[in-house]
């Protein structure tokens, strides 16, 4: 399977994209000095997210610019650390309901797109099955688990967003 070029481009904007969203929260959160929401819960596990996506996204920058490895190896593993480290920032936020967890309603309506719908609903489970982890997480480090239901209606948008990506792909 070869894509066409048009594929590689929106995986490079996507990916700029990444960069520009992991460096912005990092530097905003940081010239905030602890008055923002995000970090509030662990400040440090909050950098290290917003560093770890701003440098997986420039890793996948540099990848595309070789075609190396394959595109839709590179759009999974894109995608994939995205919904990774953006649950970690919810976790090192507080939790649902600080509006980071809406990113993800980004990240696989464009991951639905670019790669036309393959795998989308793979990706929107990836998602589910992360903030579902981070809620149980919280619920048992800090006995504030009270958020299940929002968390199931943002999983459900999750699918939702993916099969509307699916759609619109073919």
């Amino acid at each position: 399977y070869v894509p066409p070029e048009s594929y590689w481009r929106s995986l490079v904007y996507f990916n700029v994209y990444r960069l520009i969203v992991g460096l912005t929260l990092g530097i905003l959160t940081w010239y905030s000095s602890g008055r923002a929401v995000t970090g509030a819960q662990n400040l440090e596990l909050f950098y290290v997210a917003c560093l770890g996506s701003a440098l997986t996204a420039l890793f996948a920058l540099v990848a595309c610019t070789w075609r190396q490895p394959a595109f839709l190896i590179q759009l999974a593993f894109t995608l994939i650390a995205d919904i990774v480290f953006v649950t970690l920032m919810i976790y090192a936020s507080g939790g649902i309901g600080n509006g980071l967890e809406l990113m993800l309603f980004v990240t696989l309506a464009a991951g639905g797109l670019i790669g036309r719908g393959r795998l989308a609903m793979f990706y929107a489970s990836i998602a589910t099955i992360a903030v579902l982890a981070e809620e149980t997480l919280r619920m048992f480090a800090f006995g504030d688990g009270t958020q299940y239901l929002q968390t199931g209606l943002l999983s459900t948008g999750y699918f939702a967003v993916a099969w509307l990506a699916h759609t619109l792909a073919q």
